[in-house]
């Protein structure tokens, strides 16, 4: 609804790709949908119609972009070569305790 009252089509936000205006029309029906106390179910149809279409686009960009991310980030990775690995321990031997205070011990931990 305008600031008149007037009932307003969602479908001309819906026809853009823009994430922000299709995302505005998810978070209005939303709203409007906790603010009713009796449906109005003429009303109802249309704002969840509306809604439906800015969902779709609302992810159609979001996976365009994580495809974009994507590619980028594959890119990094093999222009940069493998990702760093951390060094191999030796066979059989774990991560070593730190020495306590109390050791008095003059071996050689090699």
């Amino acid at each position: 609804m305008n600031a008149d009252g007037e009932s307003v089509s969602d479908d001309r936000l819906t026809t853009s790709t823009g994430y922000k205006q299709n995302y505005k029309v998810l978070k209005d029906a939303a709203e409007w949908l906790r603010s009713q106390e009796e449906p109005d179910l003429d009303e109802l149809v249309t704002r969840v119609d509306g809604a439906m279409k800015a969902y779709a686009r609302c992810k159609e960009r979001i996976e365009a972009v994580e495809g974009k991310l994507s590619q980028y980030f594959d890119g990094q990775q093999s222009s940069e070569g493998s990702s760093p690995r951390p060094a191999p321990t030796p066979r059989g031997r774990g991560p070593q305790p730190a020495p306590s205070p109390d050791d008095k011990d003059d071996e050689i931990p090699f």
